[in-house]
């Protein structure tokens, strides 16, 4: 039980932290997440993008339209397959991002501090969360 507990006050947390540069960006959590995810992935699809995210595909659609109406993506028709729609994130966007992820971001300033921690020890607490999510995935809980 503390170890739920203390997983869960830990998520909690970091999503108050995540919230408030996402936040001081003029952008929701999600926002964020996918605007970055887009940067991040060219010609990703909207299942790998929602999986990605860990959101619903309609989810994703919607914050997608978001982005676009606030010009920080641009969505067009792809020259090689009309049926499929290409996303770039803009230079506004691009810009966003580099305010909340980039290396002066309140953000990395705060991740920086919260997670000063040996990188040995970084790289086995990642190990671990991984292994636990997989323990988990393998018992049916997701």
């Amino acid at each position: 039980m503390d170890l739920l507990l203390s997983y869960r006050q830990l998520y909690r947390e970091l999503r108050v932290v995540f919230a408030n540069a996402a936040s001081q960006n003029e952008l929701t959590e999600l926002q964020a997440l996918i605007l970055k995810a887009l940067h991040t992935n060219d010609n990703v699809s909207l299942s790998e993008l929602s999986g990605s995210v860990l959101c619903s595909e309609g989810q994703a659609s919607t914050v997608i339209e978001q982005l676009v109406h606030m010009g920080l993506v641009s969505r067009e028709r792809s020259t090689e397959d009309r049926r499929r729609i290409t996303l770039e994130v803009t230079e506004a966007g691009q810009t966003r991002l580099q305010m909340m992820f980039g290396p002066h971001s309140r953000l990395l300033d705060v991740m920086t501090h919260v997670f000063a921690l040996p990188q040995h020890d970084l790289e086995y607490l990642i190990r671990m969360n991984r292994t636990i999510i997989q323990n988990l995935q393998v018992e049916g809980v997701k």
